[in-house]
């Protein structure tokens, strides 16, 4: 069983979604339907059996593939990956959670076939505008690249970050990534 950890936050997205925020480290990782299922199962202390039963209930699969599904840590598919954030007094997740969503509904990604990863790295004003976004490092495929660093400056411009937040600009290093 999953011990429960003081320092990892998990909020819901629409679509079943979620996102985990590790306060200590500041990395956000998306979570898909599946993902965010098991992970709140976890959480109310289910068993294996308890998780591996419920998917083969709520989603129709074998146990074969749910047993897989509840052992498996990196899943084929796309999506936002970790971001790190730069700044103080943003211990708010709900502020980002609005910009992974926005971000992610932003990303079309053009490229099949093998693993990809780039990170993209963008400041956000206190009123939400995205400025100096960049790819911070590369897949090697400028498509990709290039499709991620769209979805960042398609998404501004952001809600405006909260009061509480004491810094001039966020700093985000955004994770995109492809898995075959």
């Amino acid at each position: 069983m999953m011990q429960k950890r003081k320092d990892i936050v998990f909020s819901a997205l629409p679509g079943g979604e979620g996102v985990l925020l590790n306060l200590e480290t500041k990395r956000f990782y998306t979570l898909n339907p599946t993902g965010a299922f098991i992970y709140l199962r976890h959480e109310k202390g289910a068993s294996h059996n308890e998780i591996t039963r419920a998917l083969t209930e709520d989603y129709e699969v074998e146990k074969e593939e749910a047993e897989k599904s509840t052992k498996d840590e990196s899943k084929p598919g796309e999506g936002i990956g970790s971001a790190v954030l730069e700044g103080k007094g943003l211990e708010n997740s709900y502020y980002v959670d609005l910009m992974l969503q926005k971000i992610k509904e932003s990303w079309r990604n053009p490229v099949r076939g093998s693993l990809l990863k780039a990170t993209v790295y963008f400041k956000i004003q206190r009123d939400g505008k995205i400025i100096d976004a960049e790819v911070e490092v590369p897949s090697g495929v400028s498509i990709f690249d290039q499709s991620a660093l769209r979805a960042v400056i398609s998404a501004s411009p952001l809600p405006p970050l909260p009061s509480q937040f004491t810094s001039e600009y966020l700093g985000v290093h955004l994770e995109f990534e492809y898995t075959p």
